[in-house]
Parts: structure tokens; sequence; C-alpha cells
């Protein structure tokens, strides 16, 4: 272990944030505002508003906020054109005054897997070490279900073949229901929305870095603990808990100073 532990501030309603501290210092911040449309993940039923061939793209509505744009190259074959429905995920969130930009490639991460439909290719992350690759890249091959393609995550390092088939299999029932729901609803409408912040990191997090998880709502404490106990981790579980009182997480913790000095246009550095 390495005194690495996750704090989520997710009691605000307009806004989560999550940070990371390891060995006692502030590493990494993540936030996420409610308002916000248009989300890296999210999958959308679109419908081409206009293709600009001088641009090679084209611009799509999703049925809120700005129309998203579509590079041709990203439609990897698909016929786009005025008017078409297609089916799509966010690549790049939209931001004020610019809206998402897609692809229709679809891709579905899961806790160690990354499932690509209509693909055909068997990857591993180049994190993985190279004792571990061949091995996964085996199990992804030996699982890998015809008119999908498959990538092998960081965190499945160590996983045995059975675990990876379990996230392959709820991987794949989240695509049927994104099949079942593009079929089904007419476009422009949002059909699938990624975990939320806590839980992609959690998800995305190995670990076996990760000493503690600190949150300060009832619902996301029990969230954590769901998802603890639905993807275990590979080595001891991070310790969870529940920040009650009147002070801010945040404030609790040192970590809004940490924020207010980094921030500052003068950052004094520890060699000096």
């Amino acid at each position: 272990m390495c005194d690495r532990k996750i704090f989520a501030n997710v009691i605000d309603p307009e806004e989560t944030r999550i940070a990371i501290v390891e060995g006692g210092r502030l590493n990494e911040i993540f936030v996420e505002r409610m308002w916000d449309r248009q989300r890296s993940g999210e999958i959308y039923k679109a419908r081409v508003d206009s293709v600009i061939p001088g641009m090679n793209a084209a611009f799509l509505n999703l049925g809120e906020g700005r129309n998203a744009f579509l590079y041709l190259e990203d439609a990897r074959g698909s016929e786009v054109r005025q008017n078409l429905d297609l089916l799509v995920q966010v690549t790049k969130t939209a931001r004020k005054g610019k809206g998402a930009r897609v692809t229709t490639r679809i891709s579905l991460p899961g806790r160690f897997l990354v499932l690509v439909p209509g693909g055909h290719e068997t990857g591993v992350s180049r994190r993985v070490s190279e004792e571990q690759r061949e091995r996964l890249r085996g199990f992804a091959r030996a699982i890998r279900p015809d008119g999908f393609g498959i990538i092998v995550r960081t965190a499945a390092e160590g996983v045995d073949k059975d675990i990876l088939e379990e996230d392959l299999e709820n991987l794949l029932q989240i695509w049927d229901g994104v099949s079942r729901m593009a079929r089904e609803q007419d476009a422009p409408c949002l059909i699938y929305q990624d975990l939320g912040l806590v839980g992609r990191i959690l998800r995305d997090e190995p670990f076996g870095a990760v000493d503690e998880i600190i949150v300060d709502s009832e619902e996301e404490y029990r969230n954590v603990l769901a998802f603890l106990e639905r993807f275990p981790p590979n080595g001891s579980s991070p310790e969870v808990n529940l920040h009650r009182g009147n002070i801010p997480i945040f404030e609790f913790y040192g970590i809004e100073k940490d924020l207010e000095l980094a921030l500052e246009r003068k950052v004094w550095l520890g060699s000096g």
C-alpha cells in the first residue's frame, strides 16, 4: 500500500468532486457538474442535421444541447447523410459554446475488459506486464464472441479467465440493452449513460493501490460498497468510510486548502 486515498464530495446536488490523495498530498482532482450535457461515454441515437464535405465532417442532433460534431473518418464506414439516424458515442464532452465530438465506433468499458461491438480485434493494455500480456491475450481470444472486439484493461493483470468471462457477460447484457433501446426509441435521444464520476474512478482505479475511500453521502456510501461487492479487488479491499458532521469533507481533510494553494498565481515548490 502507498497511503492512497479517494475522497468523494458528492453531497452538493450541482457538482461532484473527487480528490485522490497520495502520501498526504493532493495528487488528482476530478470535477463533474450536474448541468453538463453530452458527457464522454454517453451513447445517443442521433439524427444527421447536415454534412459539410469541405470539412469532411457532419453535425448531428443529439436531442439536447448543441449539435455534435462527427468527423467522417470516425464514422468507420457507416453511411452519413442528412436526416439519417446513427448510433454514436460521445468521445469529447460538450463545452460552453461547443457541442460534443462523437464517433460511430462504440466501446463499453467494464472493470477488466472493453467491449467493442462490430469489432474483431483482441488487444491488451500496454501497461500490462510482458509476462501477463500473452496469458491475457490468450484468454481474450478464447472468450471473444463473434462480431465483437475485446481490449483487456490494466486492472485485469493477475485475473483468471472466469473473472474475465463474468465481466464480458455483464458488458454483453449492457450492449443488448443499448441495442434494444436503439431499435425502440425515435431519434434524437439519449440511449445509454456511463457510470457517474465516482463509479468511473472506482472502475478505472487499480484497487491494489487504494487504502481508503471516504464519501460524504449515505447513498454514495452504499453505492461504493455495492460496487466493491460486484467487482471485488484482486488484493485487499480498500476501507470505505462515510464522512459525517457539519464541516464539509474537503475542508475537514485539508483538501480545500490544497486546492486554493494550487490555484494561486505563485506556487511554492517543495524544493524551494
